[in-house]
């Protein structure tokens, strides 16, 4: 195998996954059928994670990656992401939910928009996102 180095054995994985639990990053919820250990980040490796250097675009790849998001869409040309079953409603006369998330530019574009567009500002009040 080339650049071995960047390769881990399962008894390497093991160890990180025990280091992870000890530190309290991370604790096991229960088990899959075949016997393997599920984990979930703790509030404390939720935060520890969170605060690790990550660039915006690997943040964003790990959301989708995680099925959280989809990948950034221009409204304008691609129009919002939707699934069959939301199309038909919206056809119908319905108007399903759609949450979707503005990325902006620089925090000028961020101002700008909140100036303009008050459900940005009043939903992260509620979310308790501000301060």
């Amino acid at each position: 195998m080339d650049d071995e180095e960047n390769f881990f054995t399962e008894s390497m994985l093991a160890h990180v996954l025990g280091a992870l639990e000890h530190e309290g990053l991370i604790d096991v919820v229960g088990l899959t059928d075949d016997g393997e250990e599920v984990y979930q980040l703790t509030e404390k490796g939720f935060e520890f994670y969170m605060t690790q250097a990550i660039s915006f675009d690997q943040w964003l790849q790990i959301g989708y990656k995680s099925g959280f998001c989809s990948p950034p869409v221009c409204y304008s040309h691609d129009g919002v992401p939707m699934t069959a079953g939301e199309l038909e409603e919206l056809d119908e006369g319905y108007e399903p939910c759609m949450h979707l998330l503005r990325v902006y530019e620089d925090p000028a574009m961020k101002k700008g928009v909140e100036a303009h567009h008050p459900p940005s500002t009043w939903r992260a009040t509620n979310l308790g996102w501000t301060d």
